[in-house]
């Protein structure tokens, strides 16, 4: 079981607290504390490798306003399969906050790997990583890779949002549409990150973006990812900004 160990003064929400997950509590033990916190929590995931299919299809769950956080991504692994290697999640991590405009809740410091989103399950679809669904979650300094979707979104899928994305590596992440990241109907933040070795199936090998959202893409290494268009960066009907990016050595079929 999670352990409550330190309580922090903030002065405008008042007492928040830390809650530390250990690899023996396993995936159940990171979702248990998570439905236990209140904003501005902290969920502390200790070294080791958690298993999220264990809980669900879904894999785990954020909530709003919410810090997830662990030492570095080199200590702590959330793998999307179950402990037995049978199954794999939708998802690594799911977030449906239904309120787009808030970016409190934070990933922070993860190997988030093995979700397989896949095109007969609705909207989870996309996302093999990450599925940010009308939430806005900061995502910092993660390793996010060998994630896949059928869809949209192999590492991080973001669909009516505003989400930051900042100092990951994203690689070897596969799906349809942007196999590093997808972004539809939104005004995500991309900035810092270093995409290799992703891949689409049809547009976009790194960053795929459509349906007139304005994503801020800007000062980020995107090399060696391949598509059939647009081996690096695919725009369908985006108003994405596309700034300072140093982008190599990718391919595209046509």
């Amino acid at each position: 079981m999670y352990k409550i160990s330190l309580f922090i003064l903030l002065p405008t929400i008042g007492m928040a607290v830390t809650r530390h997950v250990y690899e023996t509590d396993g995936a159940q033990g990171i979702q248990s504390a998570i439905d236990a916190s209140n904003p501005y929590d902290t969920v502390m995931v200790h070294s080791g490798t958690y298993y999220v299919r264990d809980i669900g299809i879904l894999g785990i769950t954020m909530k709003d306003k919410i810090i997830l956080l662990s030492p570095s991504p080199d200590s702590v692994t959330l793998s999307g399969a179950n402990s037995t290697g049978t199954d794999t999640a939708y998802h690594v991590i799911y977030c449906d906050f239904g309120n787009a405009s808030s970016r409190d809740a934070v990933i922070k410091g993860f190997t988030i790997r093995d979700g397989r989103a896949k095109e007969s399950s609705g909207r989870s679809a996309g996302g093999g990583g990450i599925l940010c669904y009308r939430s806005s979650p900061t995502i910092i300094n993660n390793v996010i890779t060998h994630n896949s979707s059928t869809k949209m979104g192999g590492g991080i899928l973001c669909f009516q949002n505003s989400s930051i994305i900042r100092e990951n590596t994203i690689t070897f992440n596969s799906s349809g549409f942007g196999g590093g990241i997808g972004c539809s109907r939104d005004n995500t933040i991309i900035e810092n990150n270093t995409f290799t070795s992703n891949s689409a199936g049809y547009d976009g090998g790194a960053i795929y973006c459509e349906d007139y959202g304005s994503s801020l893409i800007s000062n980020n290494i995107i090399t060696s990812n391949n598509a059939n268009y647009g081996g690096g960066i695919y725009c369908f009907f985006s108003y994405a900004k596309i700034i300072n990016n140093t982008i190599t050595y990718n391919s595209a079929i046509i």
